[in-house]
């Protein structure tokens, strides 16, 4: 087992602390809590990428809406809370869309966050969820909704970590969402989830019989905990009304570290899948 692909990862989680310069408050139409950002300048390290810098949800909402392909939107250091981000442009291939952390680590989602990416190539790296839980079903989701999901879209060094509920931990909630076809999950550090609900779900609808073709490689899971019940799988692929079609999901070089949550860690739904150097 070699532990060099966590190795990005740990330095993520490290990195999450900063001090706080600035605090910026407005109402989200759609979530009646209020999303405030308290941002941050990195003085502790370079910036890691260079594009439109955007320092509350209200710019990031005008950056995606503006976005053209192979631009790159970056989130200003610090903690955004209560915030729902929402990606629904589409870039082309070899021109991805990009959103990422001014420096990544130093981007962390808490309060009731959670992020939907309903666009095609789309990539979304670097940033950091905890301290809170998401106030729908999934933290990140590849979909806007049922009937616009994301295809050849990717989210990378991305941190979760006890990311979950406690008050209600039998509510399902499933870390990522991974839906429509083409997808990847990687280099990333998920851990500490503690309510029912897979860390990674491929989702496949009922009817929905195409080929995902997605992707998850070289991520770290974590700690999980005993359940005690069914729906605490690390990866799901499918579900049972789909299980007799293909998913050719690819499932490869991840690290499972005390991943008990229940008797499978990962959970096969769905044909045509591989499983390898894991």
């Amino acid at each position: 087992m070699r532990f060099v692909y966590v190795i990005p990862i740990v330095g993520l989680l490290a990195a999450c602390t900063s001090s706080v310069v600035n605090d910026v408050k407005f109402l989200q139409a759609s979530n009646s809590k209020i999303c405030t950002t308290k941002t941050t300048s990195p003085d502790n390290g370079p910036i890691d990428k260079v594009g439109k810098l955007v320092s509350n949800i209200k710019e990031f909402d005008l950056a995606v809406s503006q976005a053209k392909p192979g631009d790159t939107i970056v989130l200003k250091n610090g903690t955004w809370s209560n915030c729902e981000m929402l990606i629904e442009v589409s870039g082309r291939k070899l021109q991805n869309i990009t959103v990422t952390a001014e420096t990544k680590g130093k981007v962390i989602f808490s309060g009731q966050s959670w992020l939907r990416i309903g666009g095609n190539y789309i990539h979304v790296d670097g940033l950091v969820f905890k301290n809170g839980y998401s106030p729908g079903r999934y933290t990140i989701t590849f979909q806007k909704n049922s009937k616009n999901v994301a295809h050849h879209s990717r989210i990378s060094e991305i941190v979760i970590d006890n990311y979950s509920n406690s008050a209600d931990l039998n509510e399902t909630k499933d870390w990522v969402n991974l839906s429509g076809t083409n997808n990847r999950v990687d280099h990333s550090y998920f851990a500490n989830k503690k309510e029912r609900g897979a860390v990674i779900n491929v989702s496949r609808p009922k009817g929905h019989g195409y080929i995902n073709n997605h992707l998850i490689d070289h991520n770290y899971f974590g700690v999980r905990e005993y359940f005690g019940a069914n729906g605490a799988e690390i990866i799901r692929v499918g579900s049972w009304p789909e299980s007799q079609k293909r998913s050719e999901t690819i499932v490869e070089k991840n690290i499972f570290y005390r991943t008990g949550g229940e008797a499978e860690i990962i959970s096969l739904k769905s044909g045509g899948n591989v499983l390898r150097d894991n």
